[in-house]
């Protein structure tokens, strides 16, 4: 059976090598390659998020007792203690050379064996967490990568059973708050996960769909538990990065307005 894998950490989508680790995972599984969910919001707030949420990461470490870093690893300056430097150092040389070497693992490697392990270096962050600082807002560029990845593969599998378009679909998270577009958004999604699906099988599932979508159900919300606030660590006047990152990841934020209009998804 086809399966199903969720998950809600935005490093996948940043790596350079998950795209086509998953690519390889549906073809050795002999499955059409999956429909994906790319959640996306303002560049500033996804490098300040993470930011803070990776040094509260460090922090509950330390309070566990690991209170060593892999220098040889990440080098003598990690982790960095501020958002500026911690943006430097995601687009430093260093760091750059690491990522593309990482991709180049499978982009220039057509012969790679099962049960193949990445070496520590090419990690899911190459150069470790805080180095996605800066790399994780540049959604299109991301994006783009799992796009060409998995149009290489269509080009190559004969079992692909899906139409060209594109395979990730865009959901800027916004649209949470109106859950009539989170409801036409999930349509969307499982059309074209019908579309993975034999003749039979889809047209049983499309006629699910189309019930569901003239249903008057709204989509609910998920219950989130309330939780203590969580103290920030690391040097951050919010209101002053955020005017450094606005500048710095404008370009970003303009790639990643111009997706939205070109696939028809509204950016709110």
């Amino acid at each position: 059976m086809p399966f199903l894998t969720f998950d809600g950490c935005a490093q996948y989508l940043t790596s350079p090598t998950a795209p086509y680790l998953i690519a390889k995972a549906y073809r050795d599984a002999n499955q059409p390659l999956p429909v994906l969910i790319a959640c996306v919001r303002d560049p500033t707030s996804q490098a300040i998020s993470w930011f803070r949420y990776e040094w509260n990461a460090i922090k509950w470490g330390e309070g566990m007792g690991l209170m060593e870093n892999n220098e040889s690893l990440r080098g003598e300056q990690y982790p960095l203690k501020t958002i500026r430097e911690a943006l430097a150092y995601g687009q430093s040389e260093a760091v750059s050379t690491l990522y593309t070497n990482a991709e180049k693992l499978f982009s220039e490697n057509k012969e790679l064996k099962k049960g193949y392990i990445l070496p520590d270096w090419a990690m899911t962050w190459p150069g470790g967490q805080l180095s996605g600082i800066g790399r994780n807002a540049q959604f299109v560029e991301n994006i783009n990568r799992y796009e060409n990845v998995f149009q290489k593969q269509r080009r190559e599998n004969s079992n692909e059973l899906l139409p060209q378009q594109n395979r990730v679909n865009i959901l800027p998270l916004q649209q949470l708050k109106d859950m009539t577009m989170v409801k036409s958004f999930l349509v969307q999604v499982l059309e074209n996960v019908a579309l993975r699906r034999d003749d039979l099988q889809r047209q049983e599932f499309l006629a699910a769909v189309k019930s569901f979508q003239e249903s008057k159900n709204n989509v609910q919300i998920v219950h989130r538990n309330s939780t203590a606030a969580v103290q920030s660590y690391g040097s951050m006047d919010h209101d002053k990065e955020k005017e450094f990152l606005d500048e710095e990841l404008k370009m970003e934020l303009s790639k990643l307005e111009s997706l939205c209009k070109e696939r028809n998804v509204k950016w709110m």
